[in-house]
């Protein structure tokens, strides 16, 4: 009798539930933000994913790096020089690189 059921509901077409209703799953935590910024942190973090530099702690970057990298980002140049210009920005030159191993920080 149920196996009658289920053919007829399946030959007209008739959308059968999978999951039960009303039951909210919250989404996987890799989908879901980690860091509760807001604001322009929050789009600096954001535009950082799409040029290739996700990695970057942008709660760790001082508010003037925040604000330069922004500039960067709406400088009209293309996305190689805006990658490189804000690659330098958050991760410093070469020459400060090397005073920072030197100095211990």
């Amino acid at each position: 009798m149920t196996r009658s059921i289920l053919a007829a509901v399946l030959a007209l077409g008739l959308p059968i539930p999978a999951a039960a209703q009303g039951v909210f799953v919250p989404p996987p935590g890799s989908v879901v933000a980690r860091d509760a910024q807001s604001g322009l942190r929050a789009h600096v973090a954001r535009e950082l994913r799409y040029y290739g530099l996700g990695g970057v702690d942008v709660g760790a970057l001082t508010p003037g790096q925040v604000a330069h990298v922004n500039a960067i980002l709406h400088s009209g140049r293309s996305q190689g020089d805006i990658r490189a210009l804000v690659r330098s920005a958050v991760r410093g030159g070469f020459l400060q690189g090397a005073l920072d191993r030197v100095t211990g920080r």
